[in-house]
């Protein structure tokens, strides 16, 4: 009898189990079905929404531009069966019409003008100003050989202060190679010559720029005979900034030929002693 009785138990409870379940997916479908939107139709759609008046303005501009179109194409379709029409009967009018030129014409001739225009204001200005143009002209050519003269002016100022730079650091090589013993009077005689040559070319260099202040100053003429002075002593200071540079490499041919004499005498040295 228990066992009967649970049994029976346990089918009322699956029972009461299978009911919710049932019940509950049935509430949900109604819930699901309630929230599901409903499908409108187009026209519901449009008469709902409100357009605002802008819209309906361009609207009826669209259709006005739609309209204007179709005409004109009739209009145009008409025209060329008048015409075929004509030919094909003989009697064909021609109807002269005022024909508009391209705009591109246009552009040419006013490009035409123009450039006359232009042309007869060179001419004029010519024909008032001789003395200005030949001014500015002179002021031209003077600023353009002051920058030339600058420029050549900076670069051998560079190149004199460079071979300054390498002479001072020779001498201090000769310096420390005498401390040791070393011969030397033969770089010292080639320093103290390229040394005369920088020294020489730091003068033509000053000579340029005064002779070139004095044409400048004058201003009677800024042709190449009035610069001769100028450019012949900037040569010079070209050819002994040379001099100077082959003076110095000769110094340290020589101060190497010197090292090693001196150390061939002591090998030699040491090879009697021993």
């Amino acid at each position: 009898m228990k066992h009967y009785n649970l049994q029976l138990k346990t089918i009322s409870a699956i029972t009461t189990v299978v009911l919710f379940l049932i019940t509950a997916s049935f509430t949900l479908a109604q819930t699901e079905t309630q929230l599901r939107p409903k499908t409108l139709d187009a026209r519901e759609v449009r008469k709902s929404v409100q357009y605002p008046s802008n819209v309906k303005q361009i609207q009826t501009s669209n259709n006005k531009t739609t309209n204007t179109r179709k005409r004109n194409t009739d209009a145009r379709k008409a025209n060329v069966k008048k015409v075929r029409k004509n030919i094909k009967d003989g009697t064909r009018t021609i109807q002269y019409k005022e024909t508009t030129r391209p705009r591109s014409f246009f552009n040419k001739i006013r490009n035409v003008f123009k450039r006359r225009q232009s042309t007869d204001r060179l001419q004029n200005n010519r024909k008032r100003n001789p003395v200005e143009r030949e001014l500015k002209s002179k002021d031209q050519k003077i600023n353009r050989v002051s920058k030339l003269l600058n420029n050549v002016k900076r670069e051998m100022e560079a190149a004199t202060s460079r071979l300054k730079k390498l002479s001072k650091r020779i001498e201090s090589r000769i310096v420390k190679f005498e401390k040791r013993g070393i011969d030397m009077t033969e770089a010292r005689r080639l320093l103290k010559v390229s040394r005369n040559d920088i020294e020489k070319a730091v003068e033509n260099i000053n000579a340029a720029i005064k002779n070139a202040k004095e044409v400048f100053r004058t201003g009677t003429s800024t042709s190449r005979n009035s610069f001769g002075s100028v450019v012949s002593e900037l040569a010079r200071a070209k050819i002994n900034l040379r001099k100077a540079y082959k003076s110095l490499i000769e110094v340290i041919s020589v101060m190497k030929t010197s090292i090693s004499n001196n150390q061939k005498t002591n090998n030699i040295k040491t090879d009697n002693t021993n």
